[in-house]
């Protein structure tokens, strides 16, 4: 039987992972704690994910693709050092605001 995912709920998974690890630390922020705050059940998020530990990984490989894109975007545009970590420093500022208006999700 194939898994239906629900875009929404993993999306949901993954700032709550993000919220919680942050609050709590890896050790404090439980599945059921991550599941909770996203309003699934713990049995969808292990549907999706062995545990926390290959959901953080995933979260990180989200971030490393988004940074190695951009780094090849600004490559390509034939940007100096300076511009490209100027760009990427404010491609992540204008992604910490919208994270900031569209969830309750703060890092820093």
């Amino acid at each position: 039987m194939a898994r239906i995912t629900d875009q929404k709920r993993i999306d949901r998974l993954k700032e709550s992972t993000m919220k919680l690890v942050v609050a709590h630390g890896f050790g404090g922020a439980s599945v059921s704690l991550i599941a909770n705050d996203a309003n699934v059940a713990s049995g969808y998020f292990y549907l999706h994910y062995k545990g926390k530990y290959e959901m953080v990984n995933t979260l990180l490989q989200d971030v490393y693709q988004e940074v190695v894109g951009k780094l090849e975007e600004l490559t390509e545009k034939g940007s100096n050092f300076n511009s490209i970590i100027e760009n990427l420093i404010r491609h992540f500022f204008k992604w910490r605001i919208m994270t900031r208006l569209n969830s309750n999700f703060y890092m820093f």
